[in-house]
C-alpha cells in the first residue's frame, strides 16, 4: 500500500462530454498523488458495484475515491475530504457538500439559478475554484447516522473498504451505497460525514439520464428493495459475512450479472379491412324482343 496516494475509481455510461471533462480537471484538482482506474460501461457488461469492486482492486493507495462522471471537482477536493476522516471522533467514509443548479446564484447573488438540474450547464473550472475559496473556513459537517448519504462522490480508506469485501453486488446500481455505510457503523462504528469544506457540483440524476430507455430502472427499484430487505432483516448474509467462494458464485448468478435492460415493446399488427374496389355500375343493355 502507498502511503498517501489515491486511487480514484469511475464507471461511465454513454457520458463522454462528462468523462472528458472529470479526467480534465483532476490533474489540477487533485492534491494526492493519485492513479485513475476507468471503465466505459455503455455496454452494460456488468453491474456498477461489479465494476466498482473490480477497478478499486486494481489500486495500492492508501485511500480510494468512488466517483460518478456527472460531477465536477474543486481545489484540493481529495486532502478536505481526508481531513474530514480525520475529524473527531473520526470517520469511515467522506462525501462532499453538493453544489447543484443554483450554482450561478452562488457564485453571483445576481444571476439566476438553471430552472432544473437536468439541463443546468455545468461549472467552469474557475467557478470550482471559487467555491473552494468560498467554503474553505466553514467548519460545519453533517453525520449520516442513517446511513443515507448518496456516493456520487466518496472518499474512504482503502483498508476499510477491503475489510468490507467491497460494496454488496447483489445491489447492482441502487442500494450498496447504503448498504456500505450500515456494514462499516454494524462493525467499526464508523459513519459517513459530508465535508462542508468540499464543494463539487453534481448533476442529480444526470447518470440515471443517460440510461433511461436502455436500462429498466422500475426493475431495478424493486430489485434494490427487495434484496436490501432481505439483508437488513438478515433473511441472507451480508456481504463480507459471506465466504469467497459465495460472492464469487454472486458473479455466475444471472440475477446479480448486468443491469436490467428494458425489453421493447412491440405493438400487436393492426388489419384494417378494406372494401373491394367498386366497378362502376355498367347501364343496363335492352335487347328488342322477338317478334311472336
Amino acid at each position: 500500500m502507498k502511503e498517501g496516494s489515491l486511487d480514484v475509481v469511475m464507471v461511465s455510461y454513454k457520458s463522454p462530454e462528462d468523462v472528458a471533462a472529470v479526467e480534465r480537471d483532476l490533474p489540477g484538482m487533485t492534491r494526492m498523488p493519485y492513479r485513475l482506474h476507468y471503465f466505459d460501461n455503455s455496454a452494460n457488461v456488468k453491474t456498477l458495484s461489479a465494476l466498482w469492486n473490480d477497478l478499486g482492486r486494481q489500486g495500492e493507495g492508501e485511500f480510494v475515491a468512488f466517483l460518478n462522471t456527472d460531477i465536477r471537482l474543486s481545489p484540493g477536493w481529495d486532502e478536505r475530504l481526508v481531513l474530514g476522516l480525520w475529524t473527531p471522533p473520526e470517520f469511515g467514509v467522506a462525501i462532499p457538500r453538493p453544489i447543484g443548479h443554483d450554482w450561478p446564484t452562488l457564485a453571483d447573488p445576481k444571476a439566476a439559478p438553471y430552472p432544473d438540474p437536468w439541463t443546468a450547464a455545468a461549472p467552469p473550472p474557475n467557478v470550482m475554484a471559487m467555491m473552494a475559496d468560498k467554503y474553505e473556513k466553514d467548519p460545519g459537517f453533517y453525520v449520516f447516522r442513517e446511513c443515507t448519504a448518496s456516493f456520487y462522490t466518496v472518499l474512504m480508506r482503502r483498508c476499510l473498504w477491503e475489510e468490507m469485501k467491497g460494496f454488496d453486488e447483489r445491489l447492482r446500481f441502487y442500494g450498496q451505497d447504503h448498504d456500505f455505510q450500515r456494514r462499516l457503523a454494524k462493525r467499526k462504528k464508523l459513519w459517513a460525514v459530508r465535508v462542508n469544506r468540499c464543494p463539487v457540483w453534481h448533476r442529480c440524476a444526470g447518470s440515471v439520464k443517460k440510461a433511461i430507455g436502455d436500462v429498466d430502472f422500475d426493475a431495478e427499484m424493486n430489485h434494490c428493495g427487495n434484496y436490501g430487505v432481505q439483508i437488513i432483516n438478515q433473511a441472507i448474509k451480508e456481504w463480507d459475512l459471506l465466504g469467497e467462494g459465495e460472492r464469487l458464485s454472486v458473479r455466475e448468478d444471472p440475477r446479480f450479472r448486468s443491469m436490467p435492460r428494458v425489453v421493447p415493446k412491440y405493438e400487436p399488427a393492426k388489419f384494417i379491412a378494406v372494401s373491394p374496389k367498386e366497378e362502376p355500375v355498367k347501364p343496363a343493355v335492352v335487347y328488342p324482343s322477338k317478334p311472336q
